[in-house]
């Protein structure tokens, strides 16, 4: 009896212990099955709408990513900025050649020059032993040079290019010791002296004989009495033979000594040269046979401005009380020069090879730009050949020469050196100088170099 009672106490357990069970899994159900556990005082009585299936029945199943990358889609180009006609465009540096230390020739990818150009370089004393020397070479292809002549314990401090580009006169000078005046044939052939103590050289316009002035023009040589005149020479290059076609002695004529050899009249015939005058200079010509004519009188300012010749001998640039102007080398036409006004940042100032034309560098007032430009004085009609971005330091190019084609341009930077400029294209070319300076000499037909 007691094991009947004992069995069924079990079996009721077990009953009660199933219903129990049923309940739960009614209750927490949902729980069991995966979904989120939400107290049913915060269930939404609204019952949420069942997701359709995805992809959308008809559709094709979703393919596996490829593992090529897609095609970049190219970004659209952006307007530019700022728009056109906004605002002037910044200047592009101008390329420049930086030579190397043992120069190989690397030509610069340019059109070719018409003219080579030739200059010197010169060692001077104080930084070993001096020396000067005479380079040509073609100015797209500057470590491609050529030495024309070198000098040892001298320095060369002028050279002057033949009218039919095939010889050169150079002088020579050392610490105490007088100059002397030497003449070379381009190629480097044919050196010889012909004259000792020469001053500014200039040739014939035939190319047959050389002219200079010689003589003292220091205040403290005439008070010593060292020497009292100043005078010009001129030497046959046929010959060798010297002769003394002016002299004027400054002592008994109470004139400063000064003499200035600015070049040759049109026609040939008359050698300018200047001479100071009470409150002035005088303009005075002397042709070879010695004869003197005074052509023009003009005043004196104490502007650095020094008269310039032009190549056709026609008209002389001189500073007046009023300003930068010119004059006829007769001295009948005279005009000032409002271009060359020093408030409008002028640079720099040279003659064109062509007729009544100037050179002129300006700095634009609102960009970083140096404008260069040819203008006509007496029209007043300009034409820009060609503009540089101004260097980083500030300093401005001094022009010195420009060929005759306007193609290529001489020019300085002080107390930094000597470039060649290729006017349509901006490239500046620097002559590669090591503890030297250098001065051009001359644009050179490239038909007389031969090489």
């Amino acid at each position: 009896m007691r094991r009947s009672v004992n069995i069924a106490g079990v079996l009721l357990g077990l009953l009660a212990l199933g219903v129990l069970t049923v309940v739960l899994v009614f209750t927490f159900g949902g729980a069991w099955s995966g979904a989120a556990f939400t107290p049913q005082a915060l269930r939404s009585p609204i019952p949420s709408p069942t997701s359709p299936a995805y992809p959308p029945p008809g559709t094709a199943a979703r393919q596996p990513d490829s593992t090529v990358p897609p095609p970049a889609t190219p970004t659209p180009p952006r307007p530019p900025y700022p728009p056109p006609g906004t605002r002037p465009p910044k200047p592009t540096p101008a390329p420049t050649l930086i030579p190397t230390a043992t120069p190989v020739p690397t030509a610069l990818p340019l059109p070719p020059s018409a003219f080579y150009v030739l200059w010197v370089e010169n060692s001077p004393e104080g930084r070993g032993q001096p020396w000067g020397a005479l380079w040509l070479a073609d100015p797209r292809d500057i470590a491609g040079r050529r030495e024309v002549v070198r000098v040892e314990k001298q320095e060369i401090i002028e050279a002057v290019l033949s009218p039919d580009g095939q010889q050169v006169a150079f002088e020579t000078t050392a610490w105490k010791q007088p100059s002397s005046l030497w003449v070379v044939n381009l190629d480097g052939t044919g050196l010889r002296q012909l004259a000792p103590d020469a001053g500014q050289v200039f040739w014939s316009r035939d190319g047959r004989a050389l002219y200079y002035d010689l003589g003292e023009s220091s205040e403290t040589e005439v008070k010593e009495q060292v020497k009292g005149w100043v005078g010009i020479e001129r030497v046959d290059l046929a010959s060798g033979k010297r002769q003394r076609i002016l002299t004027i002695d400054f002592l008994t004529s109470g004139t400063p000594p000064y003499l200035q050899l600015l070049g040759w009249s049109a026609d040939g015939q008359w050698l300018y040269h200047l001479r100071p005058a009470q409150g002035g200079c005088e303009l005075w010509g002397v042709d070879q046979e010695g004869r003197v004519s005074q052509f023009a009188t003009f005043p004196a300012t104490e502007s650095s401005l020094r008269p310039l010749l032009s190549p056709d001998g026609s008209k002389l640039i001189i500073d007046t009380p009023e300003g930068p102007g010119w004059i006829s080398t007769d001295g009948q036409k005279r005009a000032n020069l409002p271009v060359l006004s020093w408030n409008n940042q002028l640079c720099g100032f040279l003659w064109s090879p062509v007729e009544d034309e100037l050179i002129i560098c300006q700095v634009d007032d609102q960009r970083p730009v140096e404008h260069i430009r040819a203008v006509n004085v007496q029209t007043g009609g300009s034409l820009e050949l060609g503009s540089l971005a101004l260097r980083p330091d500030g300093k401005s190019f001094g022009l010195l020469s420009i060929s005759s084609d306007r193609q290529w341009m001489a020019a300085s930077v002080y107390l930094d050196g000597l470039y060649w400029i290729h006017l349509p294209t901006g490239a500046i070319i620097p002559v590669p100088v090591q503890d030297t300076w250098a001065s051009f000499t001359a644009w050179v037909p490239s038909k007389a170099v031969g090489w």
